[in-house]
C-alpha cells in the first residue's frame, strides 16, 4: 500500500509547465473569491472558474480531482497521484463510506482519451456524487 509520502513525491515529480504556472496563479486568486468550493488538485483553480473532468469509477459514482485542462495534459499513469490524493481526503472524512481504491485506479488507467467526456455525457455539477 502506498503512503502519503509516496503520493506527495509522485505529485512533485509531475513536470510543471508555464501554462500550468499561470493556471496556478489564477487559481490562487480565484479561490479567494470562491469560498466553500473545492478545486483541481493540480492547478488549484476552483470549480467556479474551470470544469472538472468526471471519471466514473463505479456505475453512477463519479469523482473529479482534475480540471479538463490538467486531465488532458497528463497520461493515465501521471493522473493517478491526484486521484489517490482525493481518495485519501475521502478516507479521512468518511472512512466507512470510502470507495475501493482499486475501482478508482482501474477507471483512471482505462480512461485513455477524452471520448467519454463530451458535455452531453458528463454529469453536471448537481449530479456529481461523492462517496
Amino acid at each position: 500500500m502506498e503512503t502519503d509520502q509516496q503520493t506527495t513525491g509522485e505529485l512533485a515529480a509531475v513536470s510543471s509547465t508555464p501554462l500550468l504556472a499561470l493556471r496556478r496563479a489564477w487559481g490562487f486568486v480565484a479561490r479567494i473569491f470562491s469560498p466553500g468550493y473545492s478545486w483541481c488538485h493540480r492547478c488549484k483553480r476552483p470549480w467556479t472558474v474551470c470544469e472538472g473532468h468526471s471519471t466514473e469509477y463505479q456505475p453512477g459514482r463519479w469523482c473529479f480531482p482534475l480540471c479538463e485542462e490538467c486531465w488532458g495534459e497528463l497520461s493515465p499513469a501521471t493522473r493517478l497521484p491526484y486521484y489517490r490524493q482525493l481518495w485519501n481526503e475521502w478516507k479521512a472524512c468518511e472512512p466507512l463510506r470510502e470507495p475501493q481504491w482499486q475501482d478508482i485506479e482501474r477507471a483512471v488507467l482505462n480512461e485513455r482519451a477524452n471520448v467519454n467526456s463530451t458535455p452531453e455525457m458528463r454529469p453536471n455539477s448537481e449530479n456529481r456524487l461523492k462517496p
